[in-house]
Formats: structure tokens, C-alpha cells, sequence
């Protein structure tokens, strides 16, 4: 039988209507191409996870970005949760989040070995955020500024603003769906 087809998907936990629709479609590819190639989605709430280690170490003995075929990416308005001060870049500075440390990791894959292909998708309805906590509230509106600034940096030129990288937006689970059906 031939090497399975990895999909690693990677996003903050708001998106949990996305990442099951997309669990879905790829259980979907799966069955329609078993008998071609084995298809397996990653997603770090499928596998046992210990309380005695860190959530991103552990995701990575898994399935590290870099070796799958296919990494997906879905954002809304948070780039996710910070990691340990031991996950650090090359150069010691720190990733704003689990999420950005996976699409880093993609990117180098690609730019190494041409895999994965890297799907992103952005959700562009306005959050629902609670205006009777402050800090819950100011959180909300760093995070939206660290996913702004990561679009920016990673799909924009930075001397004349022109997109340097493609993602696909969408603004609500349907049309998700259609998308991710394609």
C-alpha cells in the first residue's frame, strides 16, 4: 500500500465548527480514494495528550508540519495561544503562537522540499466579543492585532503592500464547507 496522505491542520480553538466540517470533507476524500491511497487528517484533540508535557512538543511527536503533504490553516481573530519560552525561532525570538510555530514550520518544509502545499483560509465575520470584562476585551483586540500583523507579514510585500501569498476567505461555516470541498 502506498505512504499515506498527511493533512496536518492547524488553528486556534474558535474555529471548531471549520475544523470539523473539515474533518468531515477529508473523511469524505478518504473513503472516495481508499482504494488509490490512504488519506489521514492531523489534529492535535484526535490523539492523547499528557498533562505532563507541553501541548506543542507533543503535537510535533505526532506530525510536525513540515512532513505532511497537505497543512491547512484556519483563522478567524486570534492567532492562538502562546508556547513554552523553550519553542523558540532559530534566532531565539519567540512565536506569537502554537499556530504561527506550525505555519513556520510548513513554510520551511516547503521551501526545503516543496511539501506541504499550505491552504490558508480566513474567516472574515466580526467576532462576538463580551464587553463587560476589560481585560478579557483588551485580549481580544492583541489578539486580532497578532493575526493582522502575521497576514501582513507573511502575505504582503512589505515595500508596496502587494500580496506575496494567496488564502481564501470565507464568513461563515457554509461557505466554508463549499470551499473546502474543492
Amino acid at each position: 500500500m502506498r505512504e499515506p496522505v498527511k493533512v496536518f491542520i492547524s488553528s486556534p480553538g474558535e474555529v471548531g465548527e471549520e475544523r470539523t466540517i473539515l474533518k468531515h470533507a477529508i473523511a469524505r476524500i478518504a473513503r472516495e480514494f481508499q482504494d488509490v491511497v490512504p488519506v489521514e487528517s492531523f489534529m492535535w484533540e484526535q490523539n492523547a495528550l499528557v498533562a505532563t508535557a507541553d501541548f506543542q512538543s507533543q503535537i510535533d511527536s505526532y506530525l510536525q508540519p513540515r512532513e505532511a503533504y497537505i497543512a491547512v490553516f484556519i483563522l478567524w481573530s486570534r492567532l492562538g495561544t502562546p508556547l513554552p519560552r523553550s519553542v523558540t525561532r532559530d534566532d531565539g525570538s519567540r512565536y506569537d503562537s502554537g499556530t504561527e510555530y506550525e505555519f513556520e514550520d510548513a513554510m520551511k518544509g516547503f521551501d526545503e522540499t516543496g511539501t506541504p502545499k499550505i491552504l490558508v483560509y480566513r474567516k472574515t465575520i466580526a467576532p462576538v466579543v463580551e464587553l463587560r470584562d476589560p481585560d478579557a476585551l483588551e485580549e481580544r483586540i492583541q489578539q486580532q492585532r497578532k493575526l493582522d500583523a502575521f497576514f501582513q507579514k507573511h502575505f504582503h510585500d512589505p515595500d508596496d503592500d502587494s500580496m506575496t501569498g494567496a488564502f481564501y476567505q470565507f464568513e461563515d461555516g457554509s461557505e466554508f464547507e463549499e470551499l473546502a470541498s474543492n
